[in-house]
């Protein structure tokens, strides 16, 4: 008798327990619901998902009854699996952050084994992907193409303008499928290093100073701290070099203002920060 979906995605979820047993899984579940006081009646276009983490259950996303999902161990099984057929990237570190009781995950491979790229002098890049999942509706399942500054660990997160893949949580999630993905996403770490070095020689003018001082995510007491901040690598900041006249380049803002995120007790704000800051500084040409 062939093995049933349920079935294999159990066995997935058993496996990579048994290999991550440090991290709190939490389990997702479809949930009929219901409506009415006195005489309750089924909802019937409708189910709940709800969220079993360190024991405590919360209803996160009322879906659609097509809606499909995808454990986060399953996630990561096939995420694993894909790495092993991509052999010229070597094995990456993986970093797992179960977030907001369970309603989301965030999943960052680090390629160690990459050549690294050198941006400037003293800031040095190696390849990430983020893959993110949600069972709350919130994030559709997808990766993005990033980067980490090897002397500080900023998290870099490749524009809008490079490459982001989502899809909904479907059936039809596959290793292959997270192959072509994961190259694409390489592709486009590929492509953004070469932005990123036009901006270490991009300095703003005037104007454009004085825009990005009003539409970057920080508020009027964290933006001189962003500036004050001595950059890893360089060991000046930006208020410093300004000193003598000289207004920051777009990658020097990037650096400080990922430098200061990267203290932010938040991993959700910090992500939305770091995207926001980055399709800010893609606007500029």
């Amino acid at each position: 008798m062939a093995e049933t979906r349920a079935e294999r995605t159990q066995e997935m979820v058993q496996e990579i327990r048994t290999e991550y047993n440090d991290i709190d899984w939490p389990t997702a579940t479809r949930q009929p619901l219901w409506y009415g006081r006195k005489n309750r009646h089924l909802v019937g276009d409708k189910v709940g998902i709800v969220v079993d983490y360190k024991g405590e259950e919360t209803l996160a996303y009322v879906a659609s009854d097509e809606y499909e999902i995808v454990q986060y161990e399953e996630l990561l099984w096939r995420t694993t699996r894909a790495m092993e057929k991509l052999e010229e990237y070597g094995s990456p570190t993986i970093d797992i952050n179960i977030l907001q009781d369970g309603r989301k995950l965030d999943m960052k491979l680090t390629f160690n084994e990459c050549d690294p790229v050198e941006i400037r002098e003293g800031q040095v890049i190696q390849p990430t992907i983020d893959i993110k999942s949600s069972h709350d509706g919130q994030w559709e399942l997808g990766t993005v193409a990033g980067a980490v500054v090897l002397v500080c660990t900023n998290g870099l997160t490749v524009g809008k303008v490079a490459y982001k893949n989502k899809q909904k949580h479907m059936t039809g999630l596959t290793v292959s499928g997270m192959v072509e993905n994961m190259k694409g996403d390489m592709l486009a770490f590929a492509d953004e290093t070469g932005i990123w070095k036009r901006w270490a020689d991009r300095q703003l003018t005037a104007p454009e100073w004085a825009d990005v001082q009003e539409k970057i995510p920080f508020g009027k007491r964290q933006l001189p701290e962003v500036l004050a901040l001595p950059m890893d690598g360089v060991g000046y900041s930006i208020s410093q070099s300004m000193e003598g006249g000289k207004l920051p380049n777009l990658w020097e803002i990037l650096m400080s203002s990922t430098q200061y995120l990267r203290d932010i007790d938040s991993p959700i704000v910090r992500m939305n920060k770091t995207e926001q800051i980055s399709n800010l500084l893609h606007s500029y040409h």
